[in-house]
């Protein structure tokens, strides 16, 4: 399984971009260029999670979510990613929760 069945997860785009709201979330960290390292890092640590049992998804791959590896708010608190489909467009789009 993997992450972009869930999320729009282009390298660079100017619209709504579900790096932008984690790296705002997240502790301050340099993430690279239109935050590619974060991309890698979120991408890798799904599919680590789903080989390991820890995502969660709808039977109908309507959503899934999981925790982004050891990625944590500047409050210290874990970050989980809520990614469900985008009815409208075909595409996908994030929520966090």
């Amino acid at each position: 399984m993997k992450l972009s069945n869930f999320v729009w997860m282009p390298y660079s785009d100017s619209r709504d971009d579900y790096r932008d709201h984690i790296a705002e979330a997240a502790i301050d960290e340099s993430w690279g260029q239109n935050h590619r390292y974060l991309h890698d890092y979120i991408r890798d640590n799904f599919e680590i999670a789903y080989k390991q049992g820890k995502v969660k998804v709808h039977p109908e791959d309507k959503y899934c979510l999981f925790r982004v590896g050891t990625l944590v708010t500047r409050e210290g608190e874990p970050i989980t990613v809520l990614g469900t489909k985008n009815q409208q467009s075909g595409r996908n789009h994030t929520s966090i929760k």
